[in-house]
């Protein structure tokens, strides 16, 4: 362009400023005016004179210092119902959030959080109850949480959810959610859990029994087979169905009478023939395995060394091996077989 404005005659920015805009728009189109525009020493673009949007962050500033985490978590899912309702009767959905903290002396927790489908009242108060536990977990609170802000920095319009013919969310699911809703309104927030995958090797900690309030259950079920999959050492799935509260101490034995051991290359001593709980003898039918699994090598105090093995067991001396057997989970830990889970 600057060329043919050479060939036309006009070589400096104050042949250009002389000319009207309608001349350069017939000519050039839109770039002419912006053309113009700059030589004539404007702005590229003319300022908004509308007025700005209203103020979207929502701050809730607690009577006295909180230290329960479960109480912070309750007030940050009432703040968030009254946020995601104002941006609802605006037509939005945040989908950026900027969560502040802050306590009694001083100290401040700062993170921004993203979820491109947007974020409910329940993913915001999920998203503060893991802010809060890892600050806690990384730095230690000398006092309680005074303090607490939602900050929308991203919205989006707000779009209607369509429901999956195969897989995904179904109506069912959408029923399941209103229900558990109406009974936390009914009962309370701590009267209704769900379980929650939280991750880990172990089968023990992989899910917890958490608030329905704070739980984004429209999301539940699609973010839990993700994570199960993406879990680097878990075991493989299914998950078990039945998890113990205190394991069931076990003895493992070979073909020979002798216990089975795991040496440190992770080999077996022999292949498992039979299990041992309590007063009840198991023949092993069939099993898979080992799994070993080192956490925490660096701290002495909670560092673990485990073997992990999945069995399906038959009642010593029963006949009918079809209807007897039932899969389990072993760990062998600190030289001692434990039974922790069983599938059905």
């Amino acid at each position: 362009m600057v060329s043919l404005l050479n060939r036309l005659g006009l070589s400096c920015l104050g042949d250009l400023a002389a000319m009207k805009s309608s001349d350069l728009v017939g000519r050039f189109g839109p770039v002419g005016l912006e053309v113009h525009r700059l030589s004539r020493g404007f702005d590229r673009h003319p300022p908004i004179t509308i007025a700005p949007p209203p103020e979207r962050a929502s701050t809730h500033r607690f009577e006295q210092s909180v230290e329960d985490i479960n109480v912070v978590v309750a007030t940050a899912r009432q703040v968030a119902d009254e946020l995601v309702t104002h941006l609802s009767n605006q037509g939005v959905s945040c989908v950026r959030l900027h969560v502040c903290m802050q306590t009694d002396h001083g100290e401040q927790s700062d993170r921004l959080w993203y979820q491109p489908e947007g974020l409910t009242a329940a993913a915001m108060a999920e998203r503060v109850r893991w802010q809060m536990e890892a600050w806690i977990a990384t730095r230690g609170l000398t006092s309680g949480v005074v303090l607490l802000r939602y900050s929308p920095v991203g919205l989006r319009a707000r779009e209607g959810r369509q429901l999956g013919l195969w897989g995904g969310s179904t109506q069912a699911d959408e029923w399941a959610a209103r229900a558990v809703e109406r009974l936390t309104t009914m009962l309370g927030s701590d009267s209704v859990r769900v379980a929650q995958w939280r991750g880990g090797r172990d089968v023990g900690e992989a899910f917890a029994l958490t608030p329905a309030a704070v739980v984004d259950m429209e999301r539940r079920a699609e973010t839990v087979v993700m994570k199960e999959v993406a879990w680097s050492g878990a075991l493989p799935t299914p998950s078990p169905s039945i998890v113990y509260d205190e394991p069931l101490l076990a003895v493992v034995n070979d073909a020979s009478g002798c216990v089975v051991s795991v040496s440190g290359r992770h080999e077996l001593s022999a292949s498992p023939a039979q299990v041992v709980i309590g007063r009840h003898v198991y023949n092993v039918v069939s099993w898979a395995g080992p799994w070993p699994v080192e956490e925490r090598w660096w701290d002495p105090s909670r560092q673990r060394r485990a073997v992990r093995m999945q069995m399906v067991l038959a009642r010593h001396g029963d006949a009918s091996v079809r209807t007897a057997t039932h899969a389990v989970v072993m760990v062998l830990e600190h030289g001692e077989w434990w039974m922790t889970a069983r599938f059905g």
